[in-house]
């Protein structure tokens, strides 16, 4: 065979059932295939080298060498150089392995057990590592012992222990037990401990996690606050419980007699720049954080308790850490306080309670969020007594009920409104909505009121609008050729107030049926022309014995002849008769063709707009608007021309200029309508210093300032001005200051407070933050990152 064979060495296979040879037991049912094999006459002792594999049933062993040894119903199976196991449950390498298999009264073979060095393998979702494993057997795969640098890893995350025991439970969960420098990691999160108990299922060949019983732990993990900051959250304590969700990532972390900070100037959490000590920490993954029978320390010293402690971790906080203690203006002395209180993740709030000592005055309230039974949403309830009293709801509501069907409702009341307050609305809405057989349906309940002036720009329809009610049906658009089209109509009854009209009320109920055509686009010259269409129709009608129709239309072409350039042009034609009793949905006639154009080139961005009203023959103000930008400078220059009377209306110029801390703009005009120029307005960023100004320049006078000013003191004291002065009447208009001290990089800080006639005392977490008075100058063109 040596001189027929080519090969070095024998390839060897032999069936064990094989009778050419006469023996005196029967041969097990093992197949073997080796370089070299060397039997036993009684079969008693098999040795194999070099490439052997031996297979029993649908499971093998891989080896360079190979030893079996029969002690009946025993064999012991010893195997040394790239072993590899592979059963029904799991496949496993190896540098070493000892083994043994039990034959049974047919002959067949099963392992019992096996012990690998230098050991790694996959059973399903799970991949293992140790120095050493112990893996035992019956109906199939019982128990995996691992040790020496144990280590499991799993979808979402990993395990490592000096030792993990894996042992089967009932069913198809398994319960995980490790012991000696425990580390469970998953993305941005590790816990470490001195023993961990991990129970899971593997249900359909997925891994599962459940629930993981901690002792002597520590831990921490990263989160994303309401500012979109990322910051640490180290925890640790005397046992916990982790509960996963369903990508095998830590939900629920309850932590018993532990404590927490975001602070990381100290590796002793209990020493650091402030550390909260609490008998119960729960913190629900990228949620919120809960703590009950709280110390809270500063460098390892008690300085406040409270029963709870309760922090979102994505939303900004509207309570500080401890109480605020200030004085206001027109209520004299304060203090306020937030009580949390909690009954599960979902279902959490604030008890509000405030003194305020000028008028001996007491606030209560309630500041709740809630999810349960098919029902979330917020509600806050705020109520000052005595003089000067204020009361406050906002609530927000929804729930699903059978059939698929919403119920949404909302409140907003106030009883005072400040004085600056801009285009605020009041009011009330119940909704009840749901769709089926193609069709979308509305059923509501509302009292709308604008209160406080209109925003810059806006036009208010009407001060006060109910709806008692309004029934709306719509039905998704289908297709028919290139045409889509869809159906709506709706029924209502309707009560308005008008901000300017004869009677102080109308009240009318309004049938409206509305048809919507569309033409898909059609592209032509590659794509360079498109062209869509749209339409509408819409008939109303009252029970004033009055009637409205709207016809609407409104094609639309954009060319693209170059790239970079774009064209487009839109006509809007609207035809009304009759007319609506109501201001919320009145409709004008109109009759408009829109030119719009943009190009782009290297740095020269251009815009350019008019438009020609067919109705009262009248062009529309050619606008044109461009901007260059080179290095750190961009320009900009505003035309806007009068194609009527064919005279320039207004030009504008603004100058940006931005560096890395630093940053200035200027933007001034001139109206050749009026003859007069728009003031010049200034903005000047650098570093921690801002200011803004306004300067007429038809006077040649400063009209306003505002300015923005932070100072540091060494690394823990900041120092915060801010105001806006008017020249013309001589006196501040706003002004605001805080005087801050932080402690381990700002991870905490306490500070003072103030502006016009009211000051307050606070404490602060950073990484949990807390609703706070912002700057911003009664001039809005001064104000910087708007």
């Amino acid at each position: 065979l040596r001189r027929v064979l080519p090969f070095p060495l024998i390839i060897l296979s032999l069936s064990l059932s094989l009778s050419l040879v006469s023996f005196a037991e029967e041969p097990p049912r093992l197949e073997i295939t080796a370089d070299s094999l060397t039997l036993s006459e009684d079969w008693s002792a098999v040795n194999a080298e070099g490439h052997v594999v031996v297979r029993y049933g649908e499971s093998s062993i891989a080896a360079q060498l190979l030893e079996l040894s029969r002690a009946d119903p025993f064999w012991e199976v010893s195997a040394r150089g790239e072993v590899e196991l592979h059963t029904n449950d799991i496949s496993a390498r190896g540098e070493e392995l000892q083994a043994e298999l039990l034959e049974d009264d047919g002959g067949r073979l099963s392992l019992t057990e096996a012990e690998l060095v230098g050991f790694s393998g996959e059973s399903r979702e799970l991949r293992y590592n140790g120095g050493r494993a112990h893996l035992l057997f019956g109906e199939g795969l019982e128990q995996v012992k691992l040790s020496a640098g144990a280590q499991i890893e799993y979808r979402g995350g990993s395990l490592q222990a000096e030792e993990i025991i894996i042992t089967k439970g009932e069913g198809e969960r398994w319960i995980a037990e490790a012991r000696g420098e425990v580390a469970l990691k998953e993305e941005g999160r590790t816990t470490t401990a001195d023993r961990l108990e991990l129970r899971f299922d593997v249900e359909g060949g997925r891994f599962h996690a459940e629930v993981a019983r901690v002792d002597s732990f520590s831990g921490e993990g990263s989160f994303i606050n309401s500012r979109g900051e990322e910051h640490l959250l180290r925890y640790q304590g005397r046992r916990a419980r982790l509960s996963f969700d369903e990508e095998n990532r830590v939900k629920v972390l309850n932590i018993a007699q532990g404590s927490f900070t975001t602070c990381d100037c100290s590796e002793v959490i209990e020493k650091d720049a402030y550390c909260i000590d609490a008998d119960r920490v729960l913190i629900f993954t990228d949620d919120l954080l809960v703590a009950t029978e709280i110390t809270l320390r500063a460098f390892g010293l008690p300085i406040f308790w409270y029963p709870l402690y309760l922090a979102p971790l994505q939303e900004e906080r509207k309570s500080p850490l401890l109480p605020e203690l200030g004085r206001s203006g027109a209520r004299g002395w304060y203090a306020k306080w937030r009580l949390p209180f909690i009954l599960d993740e979902r279902n959490y709030g604030f008890l509000l309670l405030d003194y305020f000592n000028r008028y001996r005055q007491f606030g209560g309230g309630l500041d709740l969020k809630y999810d349960f039974l098919g029902n979330s949403g917020s509600l806050y309830l705020y109520k000052l007594f005595g003089t000067l009293g204020l009361v406050e709801l906002s609530l927000t509501d929804r729930t699903l009920l059978p059939q698929g069907v919403m119920l949404d409702l909302a409140a907003n009341y106030r009883s005072t409104v400040e004085e600056r307050a801009e285009g605020e609305r009041m009011g009330y809405r119940a909704r009840l909505s749901g769709e089926g057989f193609g069709w979308k349906w509305n059923l509501s309940f509302s009292h709308d009121r604008y209160v406080g002036k209109p925003k810059e720009g806006e036009e208010l329809k009407y001060r006060t609008l109910d709806r008692l009610p309004e029934l709306s049906l719509t039905h998704s658009a289908r297709r028919l050729g290139p045409f889509s089209y869809s159906l709506g109509m709706s029924w209502g009854r309707y009560r308005e107030r008008k901000m300017n009209g004869a009677k102080p009320l109308d009240e009318s109920t309004r049938f409206a049926g509305t048809v919507n055509l569309g033409l898909k686009e059609f592209s032509l010259l590659e794509g360079r022309l498109r062209l869509r269409s749209g339409g509408s129709y819409r008939i109303s009608l009252y029970d004033t014995a009055t009637r409205m129709e709207v016809l609407a239309w409104s094609p639309s072409l954009n060319l693209l002849p170059i790239e970079g350039l774009n064209l487009s042009l839109n006509y809007n034609y609207r035809l009304v008769r009759g007319r609506s009793p109501f201001a919320f949905d009145i409709e004008r006639q109109l009759n408009r063709l829109d030119l719009k154009g943009n190009w782009n080139l290297k740095g020269l961005q251009s815009n350019l707009s008019t438009g020609y009203d067919l109705g009262r023959r009248s062009f529309a103000p050619l606008n044109l608007d461009l901007r260059y930008r080179l290095g750190i400078s961009t320009t900009s220059l505003g035309l806007s021309y009068d194609l009527n009377k064919g005279r320039l209306r207004q030009i504008t110029l603004r100058e940006t200029l931005a560096g890395a801390r630093w940053s200035f703009s200027a933007n001034a005009g001139y109206n050749f309508i009026d003859g007069r120029f728009a003031d010049l307005i200034a903005k000047l960023a650098l570093g921690r210093f801002r200011l803004g100004l306004r300067y007429d320049l038809d006077k040649l006078a400063l009209k306003r300032l505002s300015s923005e000013l932070s100072f540091e003191f060494g690394e823990d004291w900041a120092l915060s001005l801010a105001g806006e002065y008017d020249l013309s009447t001589g006196r501040l208009t706003t002004f605001q200051y805080g005087l801050v001290r932080g402690f381990c990089h700002s991870c905490w800080e306490i500070g003072l407070y103030g502006n016009q006639g009211r000051w307050w005392l606070q404490a602060r977490i950073n990484a949990f933050p807390t609703a706070a008075i912002k700057y911003s100058p009664t001039d809005r063109q001064l104000a910087f990152g708007g």
